[in-house]
C-alpha cells in the first residue's frame, strides 16, 4: 500500500495516535485508522473518546492509566498481547506532549513485536535445551571419568596383588632366609 502524505506519521506502518487529558483523539494515522476501521466498522473522527471504540484489542484502562502517567510527565511502555484473531505482541509507548511547560497531550505508539517475542522465546527455549544437553554432557564425562578412575584403580589393584604374590613365592623359596 502506498501512501502519498509527506507526514513520516501518516507513512508509518506501525500504529499511532494522540489523546488529549480528556481522553479524546486529536489526530491518529492512516494505518491505525484503518486497522480499527476494518476491526470495528467504526471509524476514528477527531473528537471521539477512545471508550467510543469499546473493542477489546485497546485494552482501555491500561490505555488510560498509562496516558495518565504521560500527563504527569512520564514516558511509559508496556507490552501487550492479543490471542485472536491471531497471536500478536505489541509494545506501546506513551509520552507526553508539551505546549511550553504545559503537557497538552498524549502521543502512543503501537510497534509490533511478535517476530521479535517469538525470536527471544525460541532464544530462551533453545538455551534451556543446551544447558540441559551441557549438564547431560557434564554427568556423562564425570561417569566416563569414574569409569576410567575405577579401571585405573583396578589394574593398579591388580599389579599390587600380582606383586605381592610374587614377593610371597620370593619369601617362600627360601631367598630371604639368612644363611650363616
Amino acid at each position: 500500500m502506498s501512501y502519498t502524505s509527506k507526514s513520516p506519521w501518516s507513512n508509518s506502518l506501525n500504529l499511532m495516535w494522540c489523546v488529549d487529558k480528556d481522553f479524546n483523539f486529536i489526530s491518529s494515522n492512516h494505518t491505525l485508522n484503518a486497522l480499527i476501521e476494518n476491526i470495528t466498522g467504526k471509524a476514528i473522527l477527531k473528537g471521539n473518546n477512545i471508550q467510543y471504540l469499546n473493542y477489546s484489542l485497546l485494552p482501555i484502562n491500561s490505555f488510560k492509566s498509562n496516558c495518565e502517567k504521560a500527563f504527569t510527565g512520564a514516558s511509559t511502555k508496556e507490552i501487550v498481547y492479543v490471542p485472536n484473531p491471531f497471536e500478536l505482541w505489541m509494545e506501546i509507548a506513551y509520552h507526553p506532549i508539551y505546549k511550553y511547560n504545559e503537557i497538552i497531550c498524549c502521543a502512543c505508539y503501537f510497534s509490533d513485536i511478535t517476530d521479535r517475542k517469538i525470536t527471544v522465546d525460541e532464544i530462551s527455549n533453545i538455551k534451556k535445551q543446551l544447558t540441559f544437553q551441557q549438564v547431560n554432557l557434564l554427568n556423562l564425562i564425570q561417569e566416563e571419568q569414574n569409569n576410567k578412575t575405577k579401571e585405573i584403580n583396578n589394574g593398579i589393584k591388580d599389579q599390587l596383588l600380582s606383586i605381592t604374590i610374587d614377593i610371597a613365592k620370593i619369601q617362600g623359596n627360601g631367598h630371604s632366609k639368612r644363611h650363616y
